[in-house]
């Protein structure tokens, strides 16, 4: 049986944020991890927040926190990797917490595609190219993800490639990434 959740990931480092918790950071008067959380309480999924910092602040946005097993920031494919461990739903419906032009919308477009593809990895594409962590991954995929990553696999889209997956075209501004601060006020 179908049953789908959310992850939004937000452990990351936030280097080009000169080390701050981008997912804090405010963006037209929000935090940027506010936007993926809406999205996803409007399809009524459990929320997942995968932050490795911040966590009194994230539990106010979520049903479960999870952080990352391995240390030093591992990476966005290490990071679903270890994460896909912790879920029991069929489906999982992943975002970064730094796209906040990616709605509800875009979601349910996300969710249509996982629906009459439900064995593929569902990865949205824009104009610039493939984006592999806006996506709807098939957890009954997880043991081989995770294999690829125990034989040192780091890289997203070599990963993506050893998997069945559908492109799912969006709206090129619907996946910016706001990764600088300059970013935060435009």
């Amino acid at each position: 049986m179908r049953s789908e959740e959310g992850l939004i990931l937000a452990g990351g480092a936030g280097r080009r944020m000169l080390g701050r918790d981008k997912g804090r950071m405010p963006y037209k008067g929000r935090p940027l991890v506010e936007y993926p959380v809406a999205a996803m309480r409007a399809h009524g999924l459990r929320i997942t927040i995968c932050c490795n910092r911040s966590q009194f602040y994230y539990r106010t946005l979520a049903d479960r926190l999870i952080s990352d097993r391995s240390s030093g920031y591992p990476g966005p494919l290490v990071a679903l990797s270890e994460a896909m461990l912790h879920f029991k739903s069929s489906h999982c419906v992943i975002t970064p917490c730094d796209t906040p032009q990616f709605d509800a919308g875009h979601l349910e477009t996300l969710l249509k595609s996982s629906r009459q593809h439900p064995e593929h990895w569902i990865v949205a594409v824009s104009g610039d190219g493939r984006h592999p962590l806006h996506a709807v991954f098939p957890t009954g995929h997880t043991e081989r993800l995770q294999a690829m990553v125990a034989e040192g696999e780091k890289r997203m889209m070599r990963a993506l490639q050893q998997f069945p997956y559908k492109e799912v075209h969006l709206p090129a501004d619907a996946l910016i990434n706001v990764n600088h601060l300059a970013a935060l006020t435009t």
